[in-house]
């Protein structure tokens, strides 16, 4: 996260040996191995964020990724009711995101534009390799 003081309380809730809480510049992953992610999963975060900002983490994204990596995102979906009325909510709808997600050379696996009323879920990963 970019603000320390959301880690300090993730880890005074959940200090486990297998998390680690790293401090970031709002859109990189640091020290995070490229090909090591094998699942990315945001829910909560990317409703918030500028399309410029979700264009810079699906860039720093994509090296971490593992060739059968899965990322799921859940995003700000502005044709919904819900969405729309609400000011905390990026502009974002699922042509954008789609838009979004193929510019950086991805594969969309499956989408959620029906079950939220405010936004949508996208898994996404790399092109699998035909071998």
């Amino acid at each position: 996260d970019y603000h320390p003081e959301l880690l300090d309380e993730l880890k005074t809730n959940f200090d486990l040996s297998n998390i680690a809480y790293i401090k970031n510049n709002g859109d990189n992953f640091p020290g995070i191995p490229v090909e090591s992610v094998d699942f990315l999963f945001s829910f909560g975060v990317f409703v918030h964020l500028d399309l410029d900002i979700i264009n810079r983490y699906l860039q720093n994204i994509k090296p971490l990724l593992k060739n059968s990596s899965n990322a799921v995102i859940q995003y700000s979906d502005k044709t919904k009711p819900l969405a729309k009325n609400n000011t905390g909510f990026s502009e974002n709808d699922p042509d954008k995101m789609r838009e979004l997600i193929f510019s950086h050379g991805y594969c969309i696996y499956e989408e959620d534009t029906k079950t939220l009323w405010h936004s949508s879920i996208i898994r996404f990963g790399l092109p699998k390799s035909i071998t």
